[in-house]
């Protein structure tokens, strides 16, 4: 991802990828007014990086922590992708902030936090919803023995709820936004 990143902002001239973790910013104290984490808070150790993010932000800076919940609407593309993830995918473990326990949101934030959500989506096409899945961690590899019933059951997903060579991925996207100080 960091590669990525670098390829994507080359054009902008001010932009400066680090090399660093949540843990290790690498950033000087006092130097950030808002850090933002997108779909990865549940890599972070949740101590190690408020101690980070605490020593970087400014006083009166604020944390963001953000991701997309898939929608649990019954009969919805996004309910029977997660169904097919929990059945072939043996480290799978939901999506969002359903990995987290709601304490540590609490022993994250200083005096609390406000939250918000809005409804988003995802179209995608066969290959999308394919690479949705592979980009994923616990996804299974061509040489585990369920891989061929886990392509199948996604590419008969997809047919399911294809609409002009298109499905719609529903999610909930959740921002926790709070202080750390």
């Amino acid at each position: 991802m960091r590669s990525e990143s670098i390829k994507l902002t080359s054009s902008f001239l001010k932009c400066k990828v680090l090399k660093g973790t949540a843990e290790n910013t690498g950033l000087d104290t006092d130097s950030i007014d808002i850090i933002v984490a997108g779909q990865s808070f549940h890599w972070f150790d949740p101590v190690a990086a408020k101690k980070e993010m605490t020593r970087v932000l400014k006083p009166g800076g604020f944390a963001a922590l953000i991701w997309n919940d898939r929608s649990e609407r019954e009969n919805s593309l996004s309910k029977e992708y997660d169904y097919i993830c929990s059945k072939y995918s043996h480290n799978y473990q939901g999506t969002g902030n359903s990995r987290i326990e709601s304490d540590t949101f609490i022993t994250f934030f200083h005096n609390g936090f406000k939250k918000f959500e809005t409804p988003n989506y995802q179209k995608l096409n066969l290959d999308g919803i394919l690479g949705r899945y592979f980009s994923t961690s616990y996804a299974l590899q061509p040489q585990d023995p369920e891989y061929g019933d886990a392509v199948e059951s996604l590419k008969k997903l997809f047919r399911k709820f294809e609409k002009n060579g298109y499905a719609t991925m529903e999610y909930e996207t959740q921002i926790f936004l709070g202080q750390l100080k």
